[in-house]
């Protein structure tokens, strides 16, 4: 019960009358194993006291919870603090009491019932916010093609082959290619590149730059983010845990997937574009022909439009990804 709901939980005004009282008291929390909280108003503390176990959790990079752990009757113990205000009673309280349920009803290690609580409470303290529509954009890209690949090659070694939310170079390393998603919501093929090496081949192996157009559509004809997302997961399999890691770098949150109800469907069949010595591509190998000191520069960005370019074909067993777009 991660959010303090249930009988041992004690009521704002109870808590409230016993913080005013200004002397310290001990309150037991009915369950097993033992836990009891102090509650301390003259020093602006709140303690939560059980059985000593290791590992002992890491709270070294929280400002107001410190750990400590002292013998006591024969007995070594564990205590939890919170420095609070009077404002913040309730929330330290509710860390605290979400600590306990996790300790005496989920059963789990007092390690891991702290480190729930710390991910729950700071979830709860951060503004949420969709991520910005460039970067939905193209992660949508990004999933579209993953999803297409999972069903050519299987679900881990397609994402094993998603390199995008690593920050390398290109976002899929393929055996025989490597691809470079772009995806934009414009009519034109217009997309921006990031670094002087984001269009350099690596090792020898061929680069695709994909093109994705995506546009604004109706739940009956599109996708949202988080329904994309949802499709990925349900072909992963036992590849979930690693999708989800990879997400989580991206900046994809579960929480937030309500703010993202946008549906996109596809404008125009996604094109290949082969990464030559005719790409217009900034790259290091180039500048350093005419950028003295080409080291001191530290960021580069520009646009490409691709729309009057001739396309190439993706290779087997990819070539069928622009006929999948568009069904």
């Amino acid at each position: 019960m991660i959010d303090g709901e249930g009988e041992e939980q004690l009521a704002p005004e109870t808590l409230s009358a016993l913080w005013a009282g200004a002397a310290p008291i001990e309150v037991p929390l009915p369950g097993s194993p033992a836990c009891s909280l102090q509650i301390d108003p003259h020093n602006g503390t709140l303690h939560l006291r059980t059985a000593y176990q290791t590992p002992e959790p890491n709270l070294a990079a929280l400002r107001n919870v410190d750990f400590h752990a002292f013998a006591m009757g024969g007995e070594d113990i564990a205590e939890i603090t919170v420095r609070v205000d009077e404002g913040g009673l309730l929330i330290g309280y509710g860390f605290l009491a979400a600590i306990a349920a996790q300790l005496q009803q989920e059963r789990l290690p007092l390690g891991d019932a702290v480190a729930r609580a710390v991910a729950h409470y700071r979830d709860l303290a951060v503004f949420r916010s969709p991520l910005p529509v460039e970067r939905e954009v193209g992660l949508l890209g990004e999933l579209l093609f993953l999803e297409f690949t999972i069903g050519a090659l299987g679900a881990s070694p397609a994402i094993d082959a998603w390199h995008g939310p690593l920050a390398e170079e290109h976002d899929f390393a393929l055996d025989d290619v490597h691809v470079e998603v772009k995806t934009t919501a414009s009519e034109r093929r217009v997309h921006v590149i990031h670094g002087v090496d984001q269009l350099a081949p690596q090792h020898g192996v061929p680069l695709v730059l994909l093109s994705v157009q995506l546009t604004r559509s109706s739940p009956g004809t599109g996708r949202t983010l988080p329904e994309v997302i949802a499709g990925v997961r349900a072909s992963a399999g036992t590849a979930r845990s690693v999708l989800d890691a990879k997400l989580s770098k991206l900046g994809w949150a579960d929480f937030d997937a309500d703010l993202h109800d946008s549906p996109w469907s596809i404008r125009s069949a996604p094109l290949a574009y082969i990464v030559d010595d005719d790409f217009p591509a900034i790259t290091s190998s180039r500048l350093s022909e005419v950028i003295p000191h080409l080291g001191q520069v530290v960021d580069v960005s520009y646009r490409v439009d691709l729309t009057d370019r001739i396309p190439c074909q993706l290779p087997d067993p990819f070539t069928g990804f622009t006929i999948w777009s568009e069904q």
